[in-house]
C-alpha cells in the first residue's frame, strides 16, 4: 500500500478506536501531508493501516474521491459555504447518508486546517432530516438516531409542562448528532420517562382527569420498546418488524387489563343493596316519629316557658328592682340565688345530652334524606339501572370499538389516529355513594321508637334549658341599661377611658393616676379624661374611695378640694364642682391653713387613719378622678396619648417632647401621639405657649413652620399653606439656607421667634391636640 520512500507505519499512530474517525484524517495529514489526498488509492490504503476496523468509513473516503472532493481539499485553501453544500449534495448522490457527509467534510478540513461552515442548526426549529437509508431495518434507524429525529420533528403533537427548553437543547444537540450522541440519547430517554404511555387510560377515565407532565393525543405517539429502546408507534409502523409487532400485542395487552377493570366495577353495581326500601308502613311511621318529634318538642319547650321560666328568673328580677344593684353585684348575686351545685349538674348533665344529641340528629338527618331518595322518580334502583347499563354495556362496547380503531391504524387502513377522552369517574363515584345508602336505617330508627323519644325528650330539656339561660341573660342586659347597657363591669368599661380596675359606687366610676407632680396638673388631667378630682359627698362614698386607696397600698392622695375663693369672693374651701360642702372628714387640728394662702389642697392621708388634711401643691403625685357615669369616660381615646404637665388652652392641649433626629421625624411623632406640630394662630396662643414654655424651665423649643423645601417660603407642617400669624425677632429670619426651622431661642426678645437649625434628638419640640 506504500510507495517506495513513503514514510514508515512507525511514524504514525494506529487508532484502535472504530469511532474516532476524525483523529485518523488528522494523523495521516501530519504524518504525509495535504498532498495525499492527491491519491485515491494511498490515502484510503493509509486510512485502513491507520484503522483497519474502519472499513466502512474507509468506503464513504472511496466515494468522496469519486466525487471530487478530497482533491479541493488538498489543492485550496478555503472552502465556501455554498462549495460545501454542493459537495454535500454530491457525497450523498454516492449513497453517503447526509449527516455522514457532513462529518467526512468537517474531518478533512480540520485536518488541513480549513474551516468546513455547513452543519444547519436545528435549534431555531424547522425539519430535522433523516440519517439511515429508508428501508426495513428499524435497527439501524435507531442506531442512527432517527427514532429520535421523527420525535423532535412531531414534538407538537405531545402536550409538555415546562420542557420547552429540553427540547431546544436537544435539537441544537442534533447539529452535530455524531459527536452529541450519547447526551442526546440520554436526555430523550429522560422525556420519555415522563409519558403515561397507555392511550386507554388517556381515553377512558374512571378516577378524573389526570395531567402527566408529558403526554399526546395521538395513538402514533405513543411508545413502543424495541431492544429496550423506547419507540414512537407511528416511526415504529413504518419499518414493521418485530418492534411493531411487540408495540400491538402491548396495546392489546392494555385493552384486555381496562376490560378487567370495568367487569369489576360491574361487579360491585351488582352487589348493591339498599334493604327495605320499598316497606311503605314502616317509611310511613318514620314520617310519623318526625312529625311527631317537632310537634313534642315545640310543645315541650311551652311547657317549660310556663314552669321555668315563671319562678327562677322571677326572684333575680327581684332583686335588681328592690335594691338597685349595680351591674357587678346584679352578676355577683346570680350564683346564689340560683344555687351553685344546681348550675354544675346541669352542666354536666347538659354535656351529656349535646354528646346524644349530635348522635341522634345525624340520624334523623340521614333518614329524612333517604325517605326522600325512595320518594323520588329518579331513586336509588333508577340509578343503580343506569350504572348497570353504563358499565355493562357502554362501556365495553367503547373500548371495543376503540380497539377496532387501533387495529385498522395499525393495519394501515387508518393514517392517523386522535385520542378522545369519555370521562365516567363522575358514574364510579356514584358507586361508591349508592353503596352507603341503606334506607333499613329508617326501619331500625323507627322501631326503636320509645327509646328515640325518651332521647328526644333529654335533648329538648337540654335545649329549653339553654334557651332559658340564653333569656335569662338577655333580661340582666335589658335590666342593666340604667347601669350602663354592659353585660359585665369590664365591658362596660372598655368602651371608656376608664381603666379596667376603677371602682364603682351608684353609678360613679373611680381612678387613681399618679403622672403630674401637683395639684394643678392633677386637676387638668382628670378634666381631659371626662370627669374630675373626685368629691366626695357621704360616709358610704368615702368608704369606697378608702378602700380602693388601701387595695392599691397608697399613702398620700389628693381629691377636689381646694382652698381659694368662693363666688362671693370669700376664701374659703370648695369642690373643683362647686357642689354643696354637705359632708367632710379632715382629722383632728386640720384644715391647717396657716400664712400659705390659697395654696392648700384636701389629701387623704394613710398616717391620719386615711383622714383629710391639708398640704401643699406638690406634696405627692397621686391623685383620684372621678366619672359620674360611663358617657363620661366615652371620650377621645387620643388623650391618652397626651403626656401629664400638657398646657390646656382653649380646648387644645401642648406638650414639649424630645427624641426628633429632623424636623420630618419631630412631624411623625407628634402624628403617631395623635397630634400634630403646633401651630400658632394669634397672639393670644403665642404668649400661653411661650410662658408656658418658660415655666418648664426650658428656652429653645421647635414648633411646626419651616422654609426648608423653598428659601423664605415658610410653610406650617399642618396644613401645608403659609401665611397666618408670626411674631418674628427683629431681623429674623436671616438664616438663609442653614436655618429653616421657627423656634423659641433663648437669644431673642421674649415671644418672639427665631429660625434655626435641627439639633439632633435633643432639641425640644411642641406637639399640639385639638381634642374639640
Amino acid at each position: 500500500m506504500f510507495r517506495e520512500g513513503d514514510t514508515n507505519m512507525s511514524e504514525y499512530q494506529r487508532i484502535e478506536n472504530s469511532a474516532d474517525a476524525e483523529q485518523i484524517y488528522a494523523e495521516m495529514i501530519r504524518v504525509f501531508g495535504k498532498q495525499i489526498l492527491l491519491d485515491k488509492y494511498r490515502t484510503v490504503g493509509v486510512f485502513l493501516d491507520i484503522a483497519p476496523k474502519m472499513k466502512e468509513d474507509a468506503g464513504y473516503l472511496m466515494k468522496a474521491f469519486d466525487a471530487g472532493v478530497p482533491q479541493h481539499f488538498a489543492k485550496a485553501s478555503g472552502l465556501e459555504k455554498p462549495k460545501a453544500a454542493e459537495f454535500q449534495k454530491k457525497l450523498c448522490g454516492q449513497g453517503i447518508p447526509a449527516d455522514t457527509a457532513i462529518d467526512l467534510l468537517e474531518y478533512l478540513g480540520h485536518a488541513v486546517g480549513m474551516k468546513v461552515n455547513i452543519r444547519p442548526d436545528y435549534s431555531k426549529g424547522g425539519e430535522i432530516p433523516y440519517a439511515a437509508v429508508k428501508g426495513d431495518n428499524l435497527d439501524e434507524a435507531i442506531r442512527k438516531l432517527d427514532h429520535i429525529r421523527w420525535f423532535l420533528n412531531n414534538s407538537s403533537r405531545y402536550q409538555m409542562k415546562g420542557m420547552d427548553g429540553s427540547l431546544a437543547e436537544m435539537r441544537k444537540l442534533m447539529n452535530n448528532p455524531g459527536r452529541n450522541e450519547a447526551e442526546l440519547i440520554d436526555r430523550y430517554n429522560k422525556l420519555v420517562h415522563k409519558f403515561r404511555n397507555n392511550p386507554f387510560e388517556e381515553s377512558f377515565l374512571f378516577e378524573g382527569k389526570k395531567e402527566a407532565e408529558f403526554s399526546s393525543r395521538h395513538l402514533g405517539a405513543y411508545f413502543v420498546v424495541v431492544n429496550q429502546t423506547p419507540v414512537a408507534l407511528e416511526f415504529a409502523r413504518q419499518y414493521g418488524g418485530s418492534g411493531f409487532e411487540d408495540g400491538a400485542k402491548s396495546l392489546k395487552a392494555k385493552h384486555s387489563a381496562m376490560m378487567k377493570q370495568v367487569t369489576e366495577y360491574q361487579k360491585e353495581v351488582s352487589s348493591i343493596s339498599f334493604g327495605d326500601v320499598h316497606n311503605g308502613g314502616k317509611k310511613r311511621k318514620a314520617v310519623a316519629f318526625i312529625v311527631v318529634s317537632i310537634i313534642f318538642m315545640l310543645l315541650f319547650y311551652q311547657w317549660l316557658q310556663m314552669r321555668f321560666m315563671g319562678s327562677g328568673i322571677k326572684s333575680l328580677f327581684e332583686v335588681m328592682k328592690d335594691n338597685q344593684f349595680a351591674v357587678k353585684k346584679v352578676f355577683s348575686a346570680i350564683p346564689v340565688l340560683s344555687h351553685p351545685a344546681a348550675y354544675v349538674a346541669l352542666g354536666i348533665v347538659t354535656a351529656l345530652i349535646l354528646l346524644c344529641a349530635v348522635i341522634l340528629i345525624i340520624k334523623l338527618i340521614v333518614t329524612i334524606r333517604n325517605i326522600g331518595r325512595v320518594q323520588d322518580s329518579k331513586g336509588p334502583e333508577n340509578r343503580k339501572k343506569k350504572l348497570t347499563n353504563i358499565f355493562g354495556t357502554s362501556v365495553p362496547k367503547e373500548l371495543d370499538g376503540f380497539m377496532e380503531k387501533i387495529s385498522q391504524y395499525n393495519s394501515g387502513k387508518l393514517k392517523s389516529l386522535e385520542l378522545s377522552q369519555h370521562d365516567y369517574s363522575q358514574s364510579v363515584k356514584e358507586i361508591g355513594t349508592l353503596k352507603n345508602i341503606k334506607i333499613s336505617e329508617a326501619k331500625g330508627l323507627v322501631a326503636g321508637g320509645a327509646k328515640a323519644a325518651l332521647a328526644w325528650m333529654i335533648i329538648l330539656t337540654a335545649i329549653a334549658s339553654i334557651m332559658s339561660a340564653t333569656k335569662m341573660r338577655s333580661a340582666v342586659i335589658a335590666s342593666a341599661s340604667e347601669f350602663g347597657n354592659a353585660v359585665t363591669f369590664k365591658e362596660a368599661l372598655s368602651e371608656t377611658v376608664i381603666p379596667v380596675s376603677a371602682a364603682e359606687y351608684n353609678g360613679h366610676y373611680y381612678a387613681i393616676y399618679d403622672d403630674t407632680s401637683d395639684w394643678w396638673e392633677a386637676y387638668a388631667r382628670c378634666i381631659m379624661l371626662g370627669g374630675h378630682l373626685v368629691t366626695i359627698s357621704s360616709a358610704e362614698e368615702e368608704n369606697v374611695i378608702e378602700n380602693y386607696i388601701i387595695g392599691q397600698e397608697l399613702s398620700d392622695v389628693y381629691i377636689g378640694m381646694v382652698y381659694t375663693a368662693n363666688s362671693e369672693g370669700v376664701q374659703d374651701w370648695i369642690w373643683v364642682t362647686h357642689e354643696d360642702m354637705a359632708y367632710t372628714d379632715w382629722t383632728e387640728t386640720e384644715p391647717d391653713i396657716g400664712d400659705a394662702g390659697d395654696c392648700i389642697y384636701a389629701t387623704i392621708c394613710k398616717s391620719d387613719g386615711y383622714q383629710w388634711r391639708a398640704l401643699m401643691n406638690d406634696y405627692t403625685n397621686y391623685y383620684v378622678c372621678e366619672w359620674e357615669s360611663l358617657d363620661a369616660g366615652k371620650v377621645d381615646q387620643t388623650v391618652m396619648n397626651i403626656p401629664a404637665g400638657s398646657l390646656n388652652y382653649n380646648g387644645h392641649y401642648y406638650a414639649v417632647l424630645d427624641g426628633a433626629e429632623d424636623y420630618a421625624s419631630a412631624v411623625e411623632i407628634c402624628s403617631k401621639a395623635g397630634g400634630y406640630l403646633c401651630m400658632i394662630d394669634d397672639a393670644d396662643e403665642n404668649t400661653n405657649l411661650y410662658n408656658y414654655i418658660v415655666g418648664l424651665g426650658y428656652e429653645d423649643v421647635y414648633f411646626g413652620y419651616s422654609d426648608e423645601n423653598e428659601e423664605g417660603n415658610w410653610i406650617w407642617s399642618y396644613t401645608g399653606e403659609a401665611g397666618g400669624y408670626a411674631n418674628w425677632a427683629e431681623n429674623e429670619p436671616n438664616g438663609y439656607t442653614s436655618e429653616n426651622y421657627a423656634m423659641y431661642y433663648s437669644g431673642s426678645t421674649a415671644y418672639a421667634w427665631n429660625d434655626g437649625e435641627w439639633g439632633g434628638t435633643d432639641s425640644l419640640f411642641l406637639c399640639e391636640w385639638d381634642l374639640q
